[in-house]
């Protein structure tokens, strides 16, 4: 095997990988995995373009999802040890990140921050192919190439940055912090399974786990990193988690425009908007499903449009059976469609 192929340079990163993780565990005494296991599927490298695409992905997942509290924990420490003076390996680090934003999301070309970010993807690549936009197979071979070369590097500075803490003095103490981080680390699904218990006895099984976890992760993360000393997970993110379902008023509501206008048949445009509106203060004033918001939505436009009919039936009624008061009422400024009406 070519150690300089793509698949070769994917297998020594695997290799180092497994190394890594390794000696991590026995630093730690296996007392916490510093690395949580990948689920993703290993990259394929033919064509190369699809190649750097999955291969952005794999290693995503592996510096800021397997490990989100290593990856940053190691690169605090190379600096400390004078082992990433250039700062390149961070550099690595963080521009996985950018590339997996331009890969995968839609940028805002009006936003400065998605400019910047298109700029240091665009930059990268021109460093290591000579083109801002890579054009063809063999440029994106040579990119593909480059950044399987940079995951190698970091992982062996990874590597030499645990020797590093094994033969440091005040070994115990950054072993203890290490573990303390990883103590304190808890991924989106622990709280997506509390938050369906949680709604559930509080009668609101009908609320989506997953969304309110995408929306509150980060907050409750950080509450949960002001506790001192230990704590038990389930009890102290129950708290945050019910304390959010109880007065959060803003709880992603469960329809959404495209219900509305399927529901009532009717165009995109303001009314659309204003049905949303509606939709929000009857969620607010009693959370439910969304077959049940969507019953009561348009159970309060049947009872608004025979308000509507029965006033304009009074207002008729008056005209004929007292023309002289609606005269006389007209007579001193006012009107009675508005007051009937207001």
């Amino acid at each position: 095997m070519d150690e300089q192929s793509p698949t070769g340079l994917m297998y020594g990163v695997e290799t180092l990988k497994q190394e890594l993780e390794y000696r991590a565990s026995t630093l730690l005494q296996a007392q916490r995995l510093a690395f949580l296991e990948l689920s993703i599927r290993k990259p394929r490298f033919s064509p190369f373009e699809l190649g750097i695409y999955q291969a952005v992905s794999w290693l995503y997942c592996y510096y800021y999802e397997g490990g989100r509290v290593s990856f940053p924990f190691l690169l605090e420490h190379l600096k400390v040890y004078g082992l990433d003076n250039s700062k390149a390996y961070l550099a690595h680090y963080k521009n996985i990140r950018h590339l997996r934003t331009q890969m995968q999301h839609n940028l805002d070309v009006e936003s400065s921050g998605d400019l910047e970010l298109q700029l240091l993807c665009n930059t990268w690549y021109l460093n290591h192919c000579g083109s801002a936009i890579p054009g063809n197979e063999e440029e994106w071979r040579i990119c593909l190439i480059s950044l399987l070369s940079e995951a190698q590097n970091l992982l062996h500075a990874a590597i030499d940055c645990i020797r590093e803490i094994e033969r440091d003095d005040s070994r115990t103490r950054i072993v203890e912090r290490w573990l303390f981080q990883l103590k304190r680390y808890h991924p989106p699904y622990e709280y997506e399974n509390l938050i369906a218990v949680a709604a559930k006895d509080m009668g609101q099984e009908f609320l989506d786990p997953i969304r309110i976890c995408d929306r509150f992760y980060d907050k409750w993360s950080k509450e949960l990193g002001l506790r001192t000393g230990s704590y038990d997970f389930e009890v102290e993110a129950r708290k945050l988690i019910e304390h959010t379902l109880l007065t959060d008023a803003e709880l992603p509501l469960p329809i959404t425009g495209n219900d509305i206008i399927s529901y009532f048949d009717i165009p995109p445009g303001p009314q659309v908007g204003s049905l949303l509106k509606k939709a929000r203060v009857l969620y607010n004033e009693t959370p439910c499903s969304k077959e049940i918001l969507i019953k009561r939505l348009a159970a309060s436009q049947e009872t608004k449009s025979t308000t509507g009919s029965i006033i304009k039936c009074s207002t008729k009624w008056l005209r004929r059976r007292f023309p002289n008061i609606i005269g006389h009422l007209k007579g001193r400024n006012f009107s009675i469609n508005k007051k009937l009406t207001a």
